[in-house]
């Protein structure tokens, strides 16, 4: 694989003249993956607990759109494929940041994210922290237990499908120490009877991975935000997917 930056004075189509910046990684790739590269789960490895998710280029695709760029594909058979990452120069710094993301959206309450995936568990921490939280994470839900047992937070953010215990019964045994701690459930999947468990047990909402920092921070406002109802509910709790 190859990497090279420049910035130049260039049109895009459907987009007017732009001073831009880009990133271009070439790199092989069968024709018949591009239509798809970019789709949720889409993946040419092995499925399981440890790898081929198919979510890293989508959480890629999620990351460039949030900072108002764009990504275009050259591809030809037998050649390769090259990438290009397009970061446009803002003139006017009022245009770094997303009008439509209120300003309040931040905090600098304490959040734990648990997610047995390195990339995404970073992923989540970094976005959050860019809002201003104070963020730990930890890699199971074994580990969360423990750790909040002496070390209450704000707001837990638990991934459902993990290695070991899930974010259902890491949430439940978490409850029985801190009955009215707040969580947000993430997912790569659809709402599921777990999820639906982790409603009624308390949890405030279910986001769809991949997340984007808008989504993420608008359920983590909403949910620190929320005055705290008694631990069993209907489980009706709010749904964000992307």
């Amino acid at each position: 694989m190859s990497t090279q930056t420049r910035s130049k004075k260039k049109s895009v189509p459907n987009l007017a003249d732009l001073d831009e910046q880009f990133v271009q990684l070439k790199h092989l790739q069968k024709r018949d993956v591009i239509e798809n590269i970019f789709d949720p789960f889409f993946t040419t490895k092995r499925m399981d607990l440890k790898r081929g998710s198919g979510l890293g280029l989508s959480i890629v695709h999620g990351i460039i759109e949030d900072h108002n760029a764009f990504i275009t594909i050259d591809s030809k058979v037998g050649k390769g494929t090259a990438f290009a990452i397009h970061f446009p120069i803002f003139r006017d710094l009022n245009h770094l940041y997303d009008n439509e993301v209120d300003e309040t959206v931040g905090g600098s309450e304490r959040i734990l994210v648990v997610d047995d995936d390195p990339i995404q568990r970073r992923v989540a921490g970094q976005l959050l922290e860019r809002l201003g939280y104070k963020v730990h994470v930890l890699s199971s839900g074994e580990r969360a237990v423990k750790h909040v047992k002496t070390r209450p937070y704000d707001l837990l953010i638990m991934d459902m499908v993990m290695d070991g215990i899930d974010g259902v019964e890491a949430y439940r045994r978490i409850l029985e120490a801190h009955p009215d701690q707040k969580a947000i459930i993430l997912s790569g999947y659809a709402m599921s009877n777990r999820v639906e468990k982790a409603l009624k047990l308390g949890a405030g909402m279910f986001v769809s991975k991949p997340i984007t920092q808008k989504i993420l921070a608008e359920a983590v406002r909403r949910e620190l935000d929320k005055k705290r109802k008694k631990k069993h509910r209907s489980g009706s709790g709010k749904c964000y997917s992307v």
